[in-house]
């Protein structure tokens, strides 16, 4: 606590700390800001640590110092007057509250992978089952090249998910994201099922 002689005023410096490992941590993190505007549920950990860590009974007990040691220019009725810090709750905006989205958190991921599981393992084992029968070879005797060979499995692939996607995508678009844009939703799964088109061609390339 610095004091200003002069002019009485006085500077109170409380030192915690905000490291980024949670045990060692006692108040939130200074650079970060207070409240987000997509939060949906108040900082119940910031007002944990601020409440329960120290600094609120720190500043409280500052307070008070500071009140019985001043001078006041009036005198007061209340012989031992004291500052009683508390905490008010403060109202928030309405929002939009999806709990299910917490479990599609854990779930999704999960259904999405078992869902593109079957074309896969499809496509890959009719491209091997080619190259042990040696269809590829035998059409390259007669004149095609691999551009067009691996052409004609990439609009296979994306015809079939194309069909998956529009699937998925009417199930989750149905009562379930009901918050998310309709084409955002189509366009994960379809993205998600061309990549994985590249992972077959890498498969091909290095273990075939």
């Amino acid at each position: 606590m610095h004091e200003h002689e002069k002019n009485k005023n006085y500077e109170l410096e409380l030192f915690f700390n905000d490291a980024i490992v949670l045990d060692y941590r006692s108040i939130p993190p200074q650079d970060e800001a207070g409240a987000e505007d997509a939060d949906m549920v108040p900082a119940f950990r910031p007002y944990a640590y601020y409440s329960f860590y120290g600094f609120a009974y720190m500043q409280n007990w500052a307070a008070n110092t500071l009140l019985r040691e001043l001078k006041p220019k009036k005198k007061s009725t209340d012989p031992d007057p004291i500052i009683a810090a508390m905490t008010v709750p403060m109202k928030l905006d309405k929002v939009v509250a999806d709990p299910f989205a917490g479990l599609l958190y854990f779930t999704l991921n999960w259904f999405v992978m078992i869902m593109f599981i079957p074309i896969v393992y499809r496509t890959t084992y009719r491209i091997v089952k080619e190259k042990e029968l040696r269809i590829k070879e035998s059409m390259s005797i007669m004149g095609m090249k691999d551009t067009p060979y691996w052409l004609s499995w990439l609009a296979y692939f994306t015809a079939v998910n194309t069909a998956l996607s529009t699937i998925a995508w009417t199930v989750m678009n149905w009562g379930i994201l009901k918050y998310t844009s309709s084409f955002v939703i189509w366009l994960t799964f379809w993205l998600f099922g061309q990549a994985l088109f590249g992972y077959i061609m890498l498969f091909q390339a290095f273990f075939t």
